[in-house]
């Protein structure tokens, strides 16, 4: 296979740009959190392109992001009810909303607002005393039958994160169903009304448990069949589940498919998206720890560590002396105005995340004479790793903990008890390489009983330290599949392509990637590919650069690679 770019449609916003998805020659592009949502329509929201000529895409509208919220994901579908589209709504600032918004966009010049649904804990105790209302959501799907229109949605939720929405009456949208992982291990609890603390507290560890560095058994996406009776769940760490959606108001786990990357200690199922007979599915497995890190605090009886995350911008632990950085802490609060310089030599400035970037923060401490850095998680990130991301890069070895490890190392139990300038923890941060997230592909020839037939990773993405790739994130994203070849978004990898006809010996036919300065300029920073989109039957591949905007590649000759059985 051979692809070439035909178009592309200019937004240049640097990791700005999320979910792309298209329909009757229209292609919708969402929004990140760094331009959290003004209510206006600007450059936040979800911005509308004609690709009746996909080499010539025209902006022809937006629909602005809600108020304090980023639209993150898009679907579009021919529903009984009219064309809907609905988009995601999650906080990106003090009092932003969650839910989901329902357009009609049967004329798409001409979009109208149908509904703003609120999403909540189906437990009522945790709504009334844990304040689980108005959550966020980061995924949705389109599905429709027997006369109704249905929204299936991830909601960021501790139970139930899986909820169906009827919205075939806008004005009267209601959740008629809902499944979390947590009923994986108490299959008989009535989630609706237990409200015992002390469970929920087991239940709340049980989901932020799992494996590796990156922990969590929280839902990330799905996939309803066009049939509306079968959901994919990728659940982290939970597995990659598959629905029974015979009832709505109930749904029956089938299957769960679940496994280790050997070597790897991760699971991370993040996207996911069979053939059209469900024989072979195809899980994403995110993952943006490409080094296995640990902060070790060394001035303690007995040493701890914490796991860790290095920037994607920052200089690779890799490089320096016995690949590794050692000294003693001080916090230096937030890390965006004044700061105290260090009083001597090899001092490690820990930061707090908030109020300014990750490469303010780093410059500063740079600046001031820090050898390195470790920014750690604010309440509300709680214990949450994240990879640290900028455009430009900063000349400081750093590395971002969750909460809990960065009180620890500034040797307190609440944040409230530390104050900038005070000397902490002497710690030591050791990396050594893991790979990347890759892709896992499994037969489903019995669905009860899901194989796990083969994985891929591309040879950057499984060798981190290879001089040659390519600089950020190397991990696989989302992935759409038609007629036996998988379409991954790849991030700085860009658009791989593989034959998957025989699942357990995929074959990668092509790809797009590009680089260079001139592009850099023309894209608004690197390659990062984030979104994928393709009409089936169609030659059109419509991709998503986080930095550049909406590109158009065109499938000019298919030849597939792949070997007999």
């Amino acid at each position: 296979m051979i692809l070439e770019l035909v178009g592309h449609a200019e937004r240049l916003i640097p990791l700005g740009n999320t979910d792309v998805w298209t329909h009757d020659g229209v292609a919708y592009l969402g929004t990140s959190e760094r331009h959290c949502g003004t209510g206006e329509v600007d450059d936040s929201g979800i911005q509308i392109y004609s690709v009746d000529d996909p080499k010539n895409p025209q902006r022809i509208g937006a629909l602005p992001s809600v108020k304090g919220s980023r639209s993150n994901d898009v679907k579009v579908a021919a529903m009984v009810g009219g064309v809907r589209l609905v988009h995601s709504n999650e906080s990106c600032e003090p009092g932003g909303p969650g839910g989901f918004e329902v357009y009609d966009v049967s004329d798409p010049h001409l979009p109208i607002h149908l509904a703003h649904v609120e999403t909540n804990s189906v437990n009522k105790f945790s709504r009334t005393n844990v304040g689980e209302t108005n959550v966020g959501v980061h995924n949705l799907y389109l599905f429709h039958r027997e006369g109704s229109d249905y929204v299936a949605s991830q909601v960021n939720t501790t139970i139930g994160s899986f909820q169906i929405f009827d919205i075939s009456n806008p004005s009267n949208v209601n959740r008629i169903g809902y499944f979390g992982a947590e009923a994986l291990r108490w299959p008989y609890v009535n989630w609706e009304t237990t409200s015992d603390l002390e469970f929920i507290n087991e239940v709340e560890s049980y989901l932020a448990g799992g494996f590796g560095q990156m922990r969590g058994r929280n839902l990330h996406d799905l996939y309803v069949t066009p049939d509306g009776k079968l959901a994919y769940l990728a659940h982290w760490d939970a597995g990659l589940i598959l629905l029974d959606l015979a009832d709505l108001s109930q749904p029956q786990v089938l299957s769960v498919a679940l496994e280790l990357d050997s070597g790897h200690g991760e699971v991370n199922s993040h996207s996911v998206w069979p053939t059209d007979d469900g024989r072979i599915v195809v899980e994403g497995a995110e993952d943006f720890n490409s080094h296995g890190t640990e902060v070790t605090i060394m001035n303690t009886e007995e040493a701890q560590s914490y796991p860790a995350v290095e920037g994607t911008f920052t200089r690779r632990i890799k490089t320096l002396p016995e690949e590794s950085l050692s000294g003693p802490t001080v916090y230096l609060g937030l890390g965006c105005d004044s700061m105290s310089k260090p009083t001597s030599k090899g001092q490690v400035a820990l930061i707090l995340r908030g109020e300014c970037s990750f490469s303010s923060k780093l410059d500063q401490a740079l600046n001031l004479g820090y050898t390195a850095a470790v920014v750690f998680n604010h309440q509300t990130g709680g214990a949450e790793t994240i990879t640290m991301g900028a455009r430009n890069q900063v000349n400081l070895p750093a590395v971002f903990v969750n909460h809990g490890a960065g009180l620890a190392l500034g040797g307190v139990k609440h944040i409230n008890q530390l104050t900038p300038g005070t000397t902490g923890a002497t710690i030591r941060v050791k990396t050594a390489p893991n790979g990347w997230g890759g892709v896992r592909i499994w037969d489903y020839t019995d669905p009860r009983v899901p194989i796990l037939a083969s994985t891929f990773n591309t040879e950057c993405s499984a060798n981190p330290d290879t001089n040659t790739c390519a600089r950020g994130i190397l991990s696989s994203h989302n992935v759409i599949v038609e007629d036996n070849l998988a379409y991954i978004s790849w991030y700085a990898e860009g658009l791989v392509v593989l034959d998957i006809s025989n699942p357990y010996k995929p074959v990668e036919i092509s790809r797009y990637r590009t680089s260079g300065p001139s592009f850099r300029l023309s894209n608004g920073g690197d390659q990062d590919i984030w979104g994928v989109h393709k009409v089936p039957g169609e030659p059109w591949i419509y991709i998503s650069d986080r930095n550049g905007g909406m590109y158009v590649l065109e499938i000019v000759i298919v030849a597939s690679e792949q070997p007999k059985p």
